[in-house]
């Protein structure tokens, strides 16, 4: 194994797009050819293991997944926990809290498959067209984090809402004050309908930090789209897709121009012909 040859990959808006798409199929046969070239690709994003995992080897990746914003290092050939910045501190406290409080404020939920999706029904006939109803989905196999999505089941399709998110998202806040006493590292995102808390110091760059230390990596090429994969360390080499912020890009060595897994592909052949030069 090559120690100046692992790449990083984030997922959300850089492999994948608002519907968790991968959005052009080259990317599997692209990875599969750089790993036979002797590099070691993996995933870095705010996912938990067990999604991370299963994007990892549908993908056939052979690198670390630095899962929920740089809380844990996994290898996946074999499955193994590497690294973690919290083994001691558990959110299962704030999971079960968290669905008191949402049960309470809403006595009409119906709970469904093991208590990880609640459907709310009381919104079925005040605010919603006929045959609609709000989803809760409680993303309870993260450790290091506390996440949860609310959607809009129509006949048209899944819409997020944005009133109820608000409310919620500001209840999980109240919730994780009172538990960890600080205020979280709050990500609410209306595109998604999203709502996750971490601890403040939650970083991708402090488990990158680890990579170096602890396995012994030279160099990382992280592709990303967005400030949150800046690992700001002089041994990282930036690359953003084509969709990637203004900000982020400007601290990049590579820019594709094309967007999200098109750009991943075209940053996976920039960072090979920098390495051949």
């Amino acid at each position: 194994m090559e120690k100046d040859k692992l790449i990083l990959i984030d997922v959300d808006g850089t492999l994948t797009d608002a519907s968790y798409q991968i959005t052009d199929s080259g990317i599997t046969r692209k990875i599969m050819e750089m790993q036979k070239q002797g590099w070691t690709i993996g995933l870095n994003s705010d996912t938990p293991f067990s999604r991370l995992e299963a994007r990892a080897r549908a993908l056939h990746l052979n690198g670390l997944l630095i899962c929920e914003l740089g809380n844990s290092i996994h290898q996946i050939n074999p499955t193994q926990l590497i690294w973690e910045e919290r083994h001691k501190e558990s959110f299962a406290e704030l999971n079960e809290r968290f669905q008191e409080a949402a049960k309470k404020s809403f006595p009409e939920i119906i709970r469904r498959e093991n208590d990880l999706k609640f459907s709310l029904e009381r919104f079925r006939n005040e605010l919603l067209p006929h045959g609609s109803e709000i989803w809760i989905l409680h993303h309870a196999s993260r450790r290091h984090s506390f996440a949860f999505q609310l959607i809009k089941k129509t006949p048209r399709g899944d819409i997020f809402v944005d009133r109820l998110l608000i409310r919620l998202a500001e209840c999980a806040q109240r919730l994780f004050l009172e538990i960890f006493h600080k205020e979280p590292l709050a990500d609410v995102n209306h595109k998604y309908g999203v709502c996750i808390l971490h601890h403040k110091d939650s970083r991708k760059s402090k488990a990158a930090a680890a990579v170096f230390a602890i396995l012994g990596y030279e160099k990382i090429y992280m592709i990303g789209d967005s400030m949150s994969d800046f690992l700001n360390h002089p041994c990282v080499v930036q690359c953003a897709v084509g969709n990637a912020s203004i900000e982020y890009k400007r601290e990049c060595s590579i820019v594709a121009k094309n967007h999200l897994a098109s750009g991943v592909i075209e940053c996976l052949g920039q960072i090979k012909e920098m390495k051949d030069e």
